[in-house]
């Protein structure tokens, strides 16, 4: 009897054992799971951030290409203000010439 005490403990111990590590086992993949779902949902966030990362990049290639364009223009207008600015000056001093020869 002191011995089927002593099995039936150990029995007791064991049913124990086993029912608290596969509540721990379940515990895991549990965690495991979660995991696993929060670095799928990392994985999408950077896949997104990595989209819209290119397209800032576009964006901003784009502008850059647009920004020269238009400080060409700048200097072709700029260029053309000075030719109308000296054939102003030219113009105005013929001008004066021919009041004086007028007179």
């Amino acid at each position: 009897t002191m011995e089927k005490n002593a099995s039936s403990e150990i029995i007791r111990d064991l049913e124990s054992s086993i029912s608290r590590i596969t509540k721990e086992k379940g515990e895991v993949i549990k965690s495991l799971k979660t995991a696993v779902d929060e670095a799928d949902l990392l994985k999408s966030q950077l896949e997104a951030t990595s989209r819209i990362e290119y397209t800032i990049e576009s964006e901003l290639k784009q502008c850059m290409f647009n920004l020269e364009r238009v400080a060409g223009e700048k200097d072709e207008l700029v260029s053309e203000l000075s030719n109308i600015e000296d054939k102003y000056i030219d113009t105005r001093k013929q001008l004066r010439e021919k009041e004086v020869a007028l007179e």
